[in-house]
């Protein structure tokens, strides 16, 4: 029998996606990770209520990248009906405008197909994406 995750209001994860430790460290609070795919871990719990992504995170083999983990989200909710959108939203901080766009653009047309999807940009010009069920 598979363990299935539980979510916890105690386990809040704010999760900052970025393999530069010294320039990009994560704000104060913030789990700052390197792999995509310690990232989904986490999603899976229900326990992460924002993200911060970059894109490029060196060896894409080893460490993914960061649509992969908006790829992931993406598959949740429309394969298996879990809602497991941050509640306070996703932020990409990658500097690739290419990759930003690509990501932003996954987010918009994916997500929008089931929930309302409101962009804003934050104070240092990163799109923020927050999601609501549509009523």
């Amino acid at each position: 029998m598979a363990l299935r995750p539980v979510s916890s209001p105690l386990l809040e994860w704010r999760i900052w996606l970025d393999d530069d430790f010294a320039g990009r460290p994560s704000p104060e609070g913030w789990l700052h990770l390197a792999a995509a795919a310690d990232v989904v871990r986490l999603l899976d719990t229900g326990n992460v209520v924002e993200l911060s992504l970059d894109h490029d995170l060196g060896d894409a083999r080893r460490f993914g990248r960061g649509i992969d983990v908006i790829l992931w989200l993406i598959d949740q909710h429309e394969l298996h009906r879990r809602f497991l959108w941050p509640r306070d939203g996703i932020v990409l901080h990658t500097e690739d405008p290419e990759d930003r766009r690509a990501m932003a653009g996954a987010i918009e047309l994916a997500a929008g197909r089931r929930l309302a999807v409101r962009r804003t940009l934050t104070r240092g010009g990163h799109p923020r994406f927050r999601f609501s069920r549509r009523r």
